[in-house]
């Protein structure tokens, strides 16, 4: 009998190889391998979910080494909104995004990079076949979110380096590529690598209604003038009109706060604000209420109860989801490296 443990570690090598072969456009030699893939044993460490996500990444990977488009987007649809530190969950968005913008899908092509690189940036992912979705990352800068900007800057940076292997430490397990993917070659908030304009000005990250900005802290208050809410988390503090109000006695509703800011456009469902927020999860019995009063709260923080817009998606199974009105002209003001 063979260990479990060359077993897992036989699987493992499986499907890198039919990842490095779809890669190559050796599309018919990357089936075959796939369907060894698909046939071994689960390993231990691999809950289904992500055993699903990973097979499909595969699958699609292919397909779009077969260059069928649509058949990459279907694949990754199931688990658009999946919560998972699968690497491989990066690497299916980021085939999506390929292939929505193959196919002329401008705002899905934005939807699906800005996932792969919010999953970039939770776990310091560095993703291969940079320059093949160098398109991609360059229309994430104008993305609203300021995490996916940040890791989107840093992936543009990376293409202009030479790529090192010695810079990379080995994994801490077979299957450490399987759960987390490869680390990073550096930190995306090293706070050693403090930017600053040509003037000599520590810069930080603005988000308006419009996008994000890179801006002088010396001007951040002509850039956030016309915003009639503006909540800046480097002095944690929240303004309404001339009223300001300090966010150090509401530290658990900021993260909130700036979740609903950072994601304005698509707004919140209610396993997100939870996430945000922190405590129970989404599984705990009185979840809904949890929500509920989170949102209540926000809305009183907010001074006004149309500040905060209740949404559902469309479809039978559309989630309900909670964004800032359109008509609120908001700033959000973000260090440009944080420590997190």
């Amino acid at each position: 009998l063979v260990p479990e443990t060359e077993r897992d570690l036989r699987r493992e090598l499986t499907i890198h190889r039919t990842l490095a072969l779809a890669t190559l456009g050796r599309t018919e030699s990357a089936r075959e391998w796939f369907g060894r893939a698909e046939s071994g044993v689960l390993p231990r460490e691999l809950a289904p979910l992500e055993n699903e996500i990973l097979m499909s990444a595969l699958q699609a990977r292919i397909e779009e080494s077969a260059q069928r488009m649509t058949e990459v987007i279907d694949l990754a649809r199931p688990f658009a909104g999946a919560s998972t530190s699968n690497y491989f969950a990066g690497l299916l968005a980021l085939a999506a995004a390929r292939a929505a913008h193959l196919t002329g899908d401008a705002t899905g092509s934005l939807e699906w990079i800005e996932r792969a690189g919010l999953h970039g940036h939770k776990h310091g992912w560095v993703y291969p076949e940079r320059d093949r979705s160098a398109p991609l990352w360059n229309l994430a800068l104008r993305s609203g979110d300021s995490r996916v900007v940040r890791y989107a800057e840093h992936v543009v940076s990376l293409m202009s380096e030479p790529a090192s292997l010695t810079t990379l430490p080995p994994p801490a397990s077979r299957l450490s590529l399987l759960r987390m993917g490869p680390p990073s070659t550096r930190e995306l908030d090293a706070p050693s690598a403090v930017e600053l304009n040509q003037s000599g000005d520590a810069l930080a990250y603005v988000t308006t209604p419009v996008g994000v900005a890179r801006v002088a802290i010396a001007e951040i208050k002509t850039h956030v003038d016309g915003a009639n809410l503006v909540v800046d988390t480097m002095l944690h503090t929240l303004r309404i009109g001339d009223k300001e109000t300090s966010l150090e006695r509401r530290r658990a509703l900021e993260p909130l706060v700036v979740a609903l800011l950072r994601r304005a456009r698509e707004g919140l469902s209610g396993e997100d604000i939870l996430r945000a927020a922190g405590g129970p999860g989404p599984e705990s019995a009185d979840a809904e209420h949890r929500v509920r009063v989170l949102i209540s709260r926000v809305r009183e923080l907010f001074g006004d109860p149309g500040a905060i817009e209740r949404v559902r998606d469309a479809g039978e199974h559309g989630k309900t989801r909670y964004r800032v009105a359109q008509s609120l002209q908001f700033a959000l003001i973000e260090p440009l490296f944080t420590g997190s």
